[in-house]
């Protein structure tokens, strides 16, 4: 148990770091699950010759694989970045790709960089989430909310007739005296 709980801070910590903001290819990811198996034969000093299936291992470990884990950090920073004040420049940078994935270009005349990753981060989302379009994503994540506390802070839309978007909001801060309201 302690062995399993020093591994997840110390090993997991490591090899995991940041790999939820970029792509991931499926060599790479079958690597990462490969080292975690080791790891956790090893834990249980489960030799190659014992014959115990991964299931099995996974099982008294107690461990998920790690593409859970990077999946749902992925889903962490997305909703996160959804739910930013607008001006953001994250923020926008993202509400951009959601509107792209629509179709709605922002300019007529762009075009992606020959040099590009044939997958795009927003791509690799809609995967984890079963082919779920990368703008009903946006919107639930943008209503979500928080589960124990709200923050209610005073925006202003920037046009009521828009309501595919329920995140546009004018580019006017919200006035720096928030309600915190906890919810029981």
């Amino acid at each position: 148990m302690f062995i399993t709980v020093d591994y997840q801070t110390l090993v997991l910590s490591v090899l995991l770091y940041a790999s939820e903001t970029c792509t991931s290819l499926a060599g790479d990811t079958k690597a990462i699950e490969s080292f975690h198996m080791k790891c956790q034969r090893r834990i249980l000093g489960i030799r190659w010759h014992d014959f115990v299936r991964n299931s099995e291992v996974s099982l008294r470990t107690g461990l998920a694989p790690v593409s859970d884990r990077i999946t749902g950090g992925r889903n962490a920073i997305f909703g996160h970045v959804a739910r930013l004040v607008v001006n953001t420049p994250a923020h926008q940078a993202m509400l951009r790709q959601v509107e792209l994935s629509v179709g709605r270009p922002t300019d007529p005349t762009w075009k992606r960089p020959p040099a590009r990753q044939r997958t795009k981060w927003t791509d690799q989302l809609r995967r984890d989430n079963n082919n779920v379009p990368i703008a009903t994503l946006w919107r639930q994540a943008i209503g979500r909310g928080h589960s124990r506390v709200t923050l209610r802070s005073a925006r202003l839309r920037v046009n009521d007739d828009d309501d595919e978007y329920p995140d546009r909001w004018s580019g006017v801060r919200p006035t720096p005296v928030c309600v915190l309201i906890v919810l029981t």
